[in-house]
């Protein structure tokens, strides 16, 4: 050899996604018991009894984060990824993938809206007067958890006073 060939073969696994090795439908339908990447971070859960379910693995806001998309007989292989989109988009744009996801199944409530709920099934039946159920509302909403969404983990903002 004079040192003219060049070997462009690259040793070991190539860099990027690896498209050969994504899941397939039929796949889908005989997978044995495991999980089983379809890259992404989007997973085929099987368990030993059969039950098959996708998983999304993704980081929010520096934190690892395992969201489940639902059950593999009720949702295909691919509106999981498309779900699997959505979910990666919101996070990387800094949102919280499951809250929007309630938002757009119309589940976001506030605790507003809640203390109205539980006061109509408490007090629906009788017969109060006007002035007890706006104080039992102004009172509800002293606080300012009243227009914080009911699934917000902060005990700092639930538990801060009104101005």
């Amino acid at each position: 050899m004079d040192g003219s060939y060049v070997d462009t073969g690259r040793l070991g696994k190539k860099s990027g996604p690896h498209i050969e090795k994504r899941l397939t439908a039929a796949f889908v339908k005989v997978a044995p018991a495991g999980r089983h990447t379809d890259g992404g971070g989007l997973y085929l859960q099987v368990d030993d009894s059969g039950a098959k379910r996708w998983l999304l693995r993704i980081t929010v806001k520096k934190r690892r984060r395992d969201y489940g998309l639902g059950s593999a007989t009720v949702i295909s292989l691919a509106d999981a990824r498309a779900k699997a989109f959505d979910m990666r988009r919101v996070a990387a744009l800094g949102g919280n993938p499951k809250a929007h996801t309630r938002a757009v199944d119309g589940k976001d409530l506030t605790f507003e809206v809640m203390a109205k709920r539980v006061h109509q099934r408490k007090f629906g039946d009788r017969l109060n007067n006007g002035k007890h159920i706006a104080q039992w509302i102004t009172k509800s909403a002293a606080l300012c958890i009243m227009f914080l969404p009911a699934n917000t983990g902060r005990k700092k903002a639930v538990l801060t006073p009104r101005p």
